[in-house]
């Protein structure tokens, strides 16, 4: 009986020892660089082009800032949250990697839901199908010559195709301090001692 209950002791002692082990081996690799999904420099990116459906919009860098195609001025804070979310996604295992899949999850060269192209100095750095959500703020996606396809965390919303999305919305701020307002033909507000008052 005794040399029963030792055996038994011995090999608990192995079963903690594994344990611990294997415990510290995955909380070693947890302290690592995880692998990035897309390798660019977001700094030295100077033109987005994203289509997705109807839309298209291209964003370019330039001496001004960054403008869209019709000179008007883009909103810088938008292009930094898109290069920084794109910046800092990381390379999950692929969900699938067969041809047919691409039609599936909507990341095929002639299915998708957005395509966002980054370029730096005439370069393509980043080519990136987005499709079908799986979840909750996520995304299939699809490099350009790649045939693996992730689950990242994105939401299509976040790059949006419409021009007027990335529009700088403070160019219709009013500058100074406001004291009328006209629709033509219709009615005049003013601000006066009483306050504002429709003429």
């Amino acid at each position: 009986m005794n040399a029963r209950i030792g055996l038994l002791t011995a090999l608990l002692g192995v079963q903690c020892l594994i344990i611990a082990a294997v415990l510290l081996m995955s909380g070693g690799n947890s302290g690592q660089a995880r692998e990035r999904l897309l390798d660019f420099d977001p700094a030295t990116v100077d033109e987005i082009r994203i289509t997705g459906g109807d839309d298209a919009v291209t964003v370019a860098r330039g001496d001004a800032g960054w403008r869209l195609p019709d000179g008007l001025p883009a909103d810088g804070t938008r292009v930094t949250e898109v290069l920084d979310l794109l910046d800092g996604i990381d390379a999950p295992f692929p969900v699938a990697t067969s041809a047919g899949a691409r039609s599936r999850f909507e990341v095929a060269e002639d299915d998708h839901q957005r395509r966002v192209v980054l370029s730096a100095a005439g370069e393509t750095v980043v080519d990136l199908f987005l499709g079908t959500s799986p979840g909750y703020q996520q995304v299939h996606a699809r490099r350009a010559g790649d045939d693996a396809i992730y689950a990242i965390g994105l939401s299509n919303y976040q790059v949006p195709a419409s021009p007027d999305q990335w529009l700088d919305k403070t160019l219709l701020r009013a500058r100074g301090d406001v004291v009328e307002v006209t629709r033509d033909g219709a009615w005049t507000l003013r601000r006066g001692d009483e306050g504002w008052l429709v003429d």
